[in-house]
């Protein structure tokens, strides 16, 4: 059986231990791609889209506008509508407009 901690989880468990990330030395892991570390932050997927393309595709502007989705009825929601081609993936206007 596998074991999932939440985050609150994992913040109890630094605090029993003394251990503050905030208070850490940064440690830029060869392992590990600035992409990957923020892709669960609000926001990070889009950032790391960007800053792929941007490593990718130097001077090349590709802009990017982000649909957001809360919770797993939202996901569902926003997948279907992809899946029928009711969203225009350069704008995601039918997205908003439902919202």
């Amino acid at each position: 059986m596998d074991a999932v901690l939440t985050f609150r989880e994992v913040e109890q468990i630094f605090e029993a231990v003394g251990i503050s990330p905030a208070e850490l030395e940064e440690d830029p892991s060869e392992h590990s791609s600035t992409a990957g570390r923020i892709y669960a932050r609000t926001g990070g997927v889009s950032e790391a889209i960007a800053n792929t393309l941007e490593r990718l595709r130097p001077g090349r502007a590709v802009k990017i506008r982000a649909v957001q989705a809360d919770g797993v009825q939202d996901c569902r929601k926003l997948l279907k509508e992809v899946l029928k081609g009711k969203i225009d993936a350069a704008t995601g206007d039918a997205w908003a407009a439902r919202r």
